[in-house]
């Protein structure tokens, strides 16, 4: 049985940029008026009025940051812990968060996803002791790790492979 929430409901009209804007108009369910909003968050991601995306690794990028200020302050300890630590730790902690989503935001601009490049570029920089400007190339061969455009893709062909090699009546296959 489907219950709606009134109170937690919202709703985003999505729109090109270029297009007229339609007019807002409240829509009431149970007594309860339910406003537009320009953004909308879903499962982890945000969605807004225009699928531009922006607001959405705006988002990761700041999370990813404070989790970055955390390992960072482990770095910093009289006790740390070996390199392959630290590098298990990116791949379990800031890595995951930085990728969560990607099927659905790839085609966001490539400035935004530069962003989060910068993410890993500075992780792996504080984690080997490097300087800020080593290159991003450079610290991804030096720890072994794809780059991020690389692992999208990576992720994304996966997903597909399991759509179409899964039975007619698995979840995958319904999506298509």
């Amino acid at each position: 049985k489907f219950v709606l929430s009134p109170t937690k409901t919202e709703y985003v009209i999505f729109t090109s940029p270029k297009k007229r804007l339609f007019p807002k108009n409240d829509i009431i369910i149970q007594n309860h008026s339910i406003s537009p909003t320009n953004k909308v968050k879903y499962l982890g991601i945000i969605l807004d009025q225009h699928l531009s995306w922006k607001e959405h690794l705006n988002y990761i990028y700041s999370k990813t940051m404070r989790k970055l200020g955390f390992i960072l302050h482990l770095v910093g300890k009289k006790y740390s812990p070996p390199l392959p630590s630290y590098l298990l730790i990116y791949k379990m902690y800031l890595r995951p968060t930085i990728e969560y989503g990607c099927m659905f935001w790839e085609n966001a601009p490539q400035s935004l996803k530069n962003k989060l490049d910068r993410i890993q570029a500075r992780s792996l920089s504080r984690i080997f002791w490097c300087m800020k400007k080593s290159g991003y190339e450079s610290l991804n061969v030096i720890a072994g790790l794809a780059p991020l455009e690389l692992r999208r893709q990576q992720l994304i062909v996966s997903l597909y492979h399991k759509c179409i090699t899964s039975p007619p009546q698995h979840k995958y296959a319904k999506a298509l």
